[in-house]
């Protein structure tokens, strides 16, 4: 049985399995989800804040669809639907609760 195919985060530049990644395409100049099975070309994101910004910051979307795109607000509520997941570069996504700390230390 093969290995499940693996996909590079635009913003961690980290490897994950492609099924943990949210899948991205050119819709005519914006950047929006895509669609499953839908052909064309495509970028991949990990499920959270961090990554969105960092790929934004690094203007990765442009790199990825080789040209100036604009980035859709469906992208953000796509990564927003994925708060449980947690970034293969380790780093907390805004979507997470902070972890709890004991402060009677």
């Amino acid at each position: 049985m093969a290995p499940p195919p693996e996909r590079t985060c635009i913003g961690c530049r980290r490897k994950r399995g492609q099924a943990e990644l949210v899948r991205l395409t050119n819709a005519a100049g914006r950047v929006v989800p895509a669609l499953p099975g839908a052909p064309g070309r495509s970028a991949y994101l990990c499920p959270g804040e961090t990554c969105l910004e960092a790929a934004d910051k690094r203007r990765a979307f442009a790199r990825a669809f080789r040209g100036p795109v604009v980035l859709d607000p469906a992208v953000h509520r796509a990564v927003a639907r994925h708060t449980n997941v947690r970034c293969s570069c380790g780093s907390p996504h805004r979507s997470e609760p902070a972890a709890a700390t004991d402060e009677r230390r």
